[in-house]
Formats: C-alpha cells, structure tokens, sequence
C-alpha cells in the first residue's frame, strides 16, 4: 500500500473523497498503510446516504470494478448536491518516493488525471496503463511503439523495480508466465528467461486439490464473472469435490491458500510462500471446480 499511495496520494492532493460509506473506506485504507509502517493524514470525506439514491443509482453502484462503483458515486453526489463542512481535501504526501512504482489498473484505457505540480506524474501513469494492457489483456498499447526518451527511462526504472519484486516469487502462475514476453518487450526486461530457469516448482492443483485436503479463501470472493459470492456458497460446491473449508488461516488447519486476486501480496500469501504452502487463485479454483 505505501508504494501505490505514493503514487496515488500526489494525484489525489487537493480533492475530496466522496462515496457510499465513505469513512469506512477511508480506514480501510489507513489500517493498510499502518499495517506496512507507513504514516499518512487521510481527509474526513462526505458520505453518500443510501436512501438518496435512485434505484438505477444503487444497481449501478455496485458495479464490479472499482471505476464503475467510483463514477457512479460521483454522479450521484453532483446530483444531489451534498455540501459538507466537514469534510477536508486530501493533502499534500510527502516522503513517499514513486519514482520506479506503477499502478495496475482493470481499465487501460481509461486516461489517468495527474497533478500539474507533478508532470512526472503523468508519464508514470502512462506507462501504468502500458503495463495494465500486457498483463490484463496480452496487448502492447500503441503508444508504447513509439520512441520517447522520458518515458523510455520511466519503463527502465518501472521495469527494474518489478523484476526486483518479481525475482522472489517465481515461477509466476501460467497465465501472468505467458504474458511475460510482452512484459519483457515494454520494459527491457528478463522476466521470461528467469521464469523459465526458476528451479521452484509450482504445486498442480489436480495433486494439491485432493479430497479431504482443508483449504482457505482470502479477500472478496467472485465468481467467474465478476460477482461477489458468499464464501460459503464456494465452499458448499467445493465440498461436492471433498474439500474441507476453514474458518481460520493457518499452518496446521490449512493445506492450500485460495487468494481472490492471481498474484496477491497479502500477510496470508506471504506466510503460506514461507510455509512452502500451495497457493491458487481464486479462478484457478473456480476451473478445477469445473473441469
């Protein structure tokens, strides 16, 4: 979280939260930043009440990417025109370098707004968006074809922190490994080449997934399609395959780490990769399910 707030928390500098549960989400997001050491003044937002949305407002609120849910937020709150005196812009991040950082984003192509204080800003954004349409959709964007020295030395430094981060935990999942090469081709990097020579073995699901074999979910579970689904409702088609669902994370009472999103970093992910656990995503599982 620090490292995606510091490049989130400049282009949000001067602007008010606004939202559905505001507050929630506001601590949501300190308790993270506190959680990884870092120290950050979040603003008091203003709350959208639930029962001042329209039926088409509150259907459409709760779209399944996070850009859906905040634009329908934001027409809402310019429709009902909610003043708040309370409430206060985010302010100014200071200490937070966001020099070789990105932001993956579900929507490439939608432009980013960045701070005119900071120009940089703008094409570390853009390349963001470069790398979001290689991993999401296997597709180098135009605008990556074309030769640009500022944003050619953003990709090198863009590309050098993610191979330090992406060196630990190789081999990746099938689905990121056959994107690499394009990854490779954007950034300069040799990620494919060190996937392919990492002597770590990733577990089978058909071998890990045995009946009888206690697992656990982490984060928001969806379905395939995108929407939320009880874990509960997962476990219950799980158990038909013999598998045992736990309340509870850890060494003892679970065999396997489901993470709802392919390539997590959480606590849970972490402590299952030093536990030598088995660690699928959450739509690994759903096509085991349904082989």
């Amino acid at each position: 979280m620090p490292e995606a707030w510091s490049v989130l928390g400049p282009a949000l500098e001067g602007w008010t939260p606004v939202g559905v549960d505001i507050d929630t989400t506001l601590e949501e997001i300190d308790f993270e930043l506190k959680r990884n050491a870092a120290t950050v003044a979040l603003p008091i937002g203003v709350s959208i009440p639930v029962d001042a949305l329209t039926d088409a407002e509150k259907q459409v609120i709760t779209s399944r990417t996070a850009l859906g849910r905040a634009s329908a937020a934001l027409a809402a709150f310019e429709r009902i025109g909610i003043e708040d005196a309370s409430a206060s812009p985010f302010e100014e991040v200071a200490d937070l370098d966001a020099s070789a950082n990105f932001l993956l984003t579900r929507d490439p192509k939608t432009p980013v707004p960045t701070p005119p204080q900071i120009p940089a800003l703008a094409g570390l954004a853009q390349v963001s968006r470069e790398l979001s349409a290689v991993i999401l959709n296997g597709s180098i964007a135009a605008t990556a074809k074309h030769p640009s020295d500022e944003l050619d030395e953003l990709r090198r430094m863009v590309g050098q922190g993610l191979s330090d981060k992406v060196r630990d935990h190789l081999p990746l999942p099938s689905t990121i490994a056959a994107r690499l090469p394009e990854v490779d081709e954007l950034l300069g990097t040799s990620l494919t080449a060190a996937n392919e020579q990492s002597s770590v073995e990733t577990a089978c699901i058909e071998e890990a997934l045995l009946p009888g074999v206690t697992y656990y979910i982490s984060g928001t579970a969806h379905t395939r399609c995108g929407d939320r689904i009880e874990k509960s409702e997962v476990a219950a088609m799980a158990a038909t395959r013999g598998l045992v669902y736990v309340e509870n994370f850890g060494k003892k009472s679970c065999q396997v780490l489901v993470v709802a999103e392919e390539g997590s970093q959480s606590g849970k992910s972490k402590k299952a990769e030093e536990w030598g656990m088995p660690v699928f995503s959450l739509d690994e599982f759903w096509r085991w399910l349904e082989a």
